[in-house]
This record gives C-alpha cells, structure tokens and sequence, in this order.
C-alpha cells in the first residue's frame, strides 16, 4: 500500500514530466490514480520541501489548490534521484514510480530567505496557518498614529471591505464556506515583536499596508517583510482581494 512519500515522489515526477506546467488536482489524480486527500497531503510535502510550488485559491474543493508545477530544484532532484536508481520517469500504465527514498525530502532548519532571528517554530506557524483550509488571513499594516486617517476608523474599514467580499463570496459559492481572519499588524522595537509582525505577514493571504504619510522607515521595514513573505510562499489569487477592494 502507497504512502504520503511514494505519493509525493510519483506526482513529483508527473510534474517534472511536464516541467514548467501548471497541473490541477484533478489532473494528478485522474493520471495516478490517487484520491483528492492523498494529492493533497503529497503536494503539500513537496511544496514544503521546495520541489514543487502551487498557486492557491477559493473554489478548489476537494483540492487545497489550484494548480502545481515543478520547481528547479525539483526537477534536479527527481533527475539526480534517476541516475541514482536507474529508474525511468513515472507515468501511469507505462512504468513505475521512484523508491520514496530516491527523492530527499526534509525541510532544512532555517529556509533561505528567513527573516533575522526566525527559527523552526516560527516556520511552523506559518506553515500551519498557509494549510488552513477555509481562512483567509489578512493583514492591515500602518503607521501607528497618522494626520491622514483615524486608527479605529481605517482598522474597521478595511476589516468591514474583506468581510463584505467574503460574505458575497460565501453567499454565491457552491464549495466550502470561507472564514475571515484580520490582523492589524503590530508596532514597536524588539526581537519577539517584530518575529511576531514578519509571522504575520509571511503567512497572510493577502497584506495590505497603507502609505498616507509617506514614513520612510515603515515603507522600507514593512517591504523587507513583505519580500521575505513573497520569497518563501505563493499568496491565493487576488479574486477576493479584488472583490474587497
């Protein structure tokens, strides 16, 4: 009986077979035969583990994503891992998939691109938060105090704008209903403080920072997070942000 890694080892190189794709579950599933939870669990180790990366968005039930494709790093292990066992490519009915054990799968202990600072448990929260099926974490960052708008006021309409665009959503869509969870990002010094705001912007859905007051320092801390957070993870299309917006 197939598990989670010989899964992800056999998608792995149905994607590498068709590199620089974009393949959907239903795609994965029908070619290898798995069902909509095992695609999802082998993806998810894959894209965790750099070798592949997927594009995220609502309506994709029972799929937690939209499409997958192949990343380089992961078509060079899969064709490393080949050499190795002098295993043919997998495609269903043709030939068979690569041992689990060809294709390394572990996350290292600080990912390229991590923020100073962030360690394991940090990396596991957003983790946790990117696989929570049916929340749309959004974040509001802005400087503290401002000429241009009141705190309160801007906080409550942006959070009332996406709480709309979810509830039409929730309304018109035929799969799962969607949970609003927003964020006003925090401010101030230290370490803990800003693992905690660079948490939150990695693993939001969507970030949304206002720039009224032209801060200098804001703009250029609040980019660098959001840099990070672009390098490590793929945010859910705009199609909510577009509605709220």
């Amino acid at each position: 009986m197939a598990n989670t890694a010989d899964d992800a080892t056999r998608i792995l190189a149905y994607l590498v077979e068709h590199h620089s794709a974009d393949v959907d579950g239903h795609t994965l599933a029908a070619h290898l035969r798995l069902s909509a939870q095992a695609v999802n669990d082998a993806v998810t180790i894959l894209v965790e583990n750099s070798l592949a990366e997927w594009q995220q968005w609502f309506g994709t039930y029972p799929f937690a994503f939209g499409t997958v494709s192949s990343t380089s790093r992961g078509k060079y292990e899969f064709e490393r891992s080949r050499d190795i066992t002098a295993v043919p490519a997998a495609s269903v009915g043709t030939s068979r998939a690569l041992p689990a054990e060809a294709v390394h799968m572990t996350r290292p202990p600080a990912p390229v691109g991590s923020p100073y600072g962030f360690q394991e448990e940090d990396w596991e929260l957003v983790s946790e938060r990117k696989s929570a099926r049916g929340e749309l974490h959004v974040v509001l960052g802005h400087q503290s105090a401002s000429q241009h708008f009141k705190t309160e006021d801007l906080r409550r309409n942006v959070d009332r704008a996406f709480r709309a665009a979810v509830d039409q959503y929730n309304r018109s869509s035929g799969s799962e209903r969607v949970q609003l969870v927003f964020t006003a990002l925090g401010a101030g010094y230290g370490e803990h403080l800003f693992n905690e705001i660079a948490r939150d912007i990695i693993s939001a859905d969507i970030a949304v920072f206002d720039t009224s007051d032209l801060n200098s320092k804001c703009d250029a801390r609040d980019g660098r997070r959001a840099d990070v957070g672009r390098a490590r993870s793929s945010n859910q299309e705009g199609r909510l942000s577009q509605a709220a917006l």
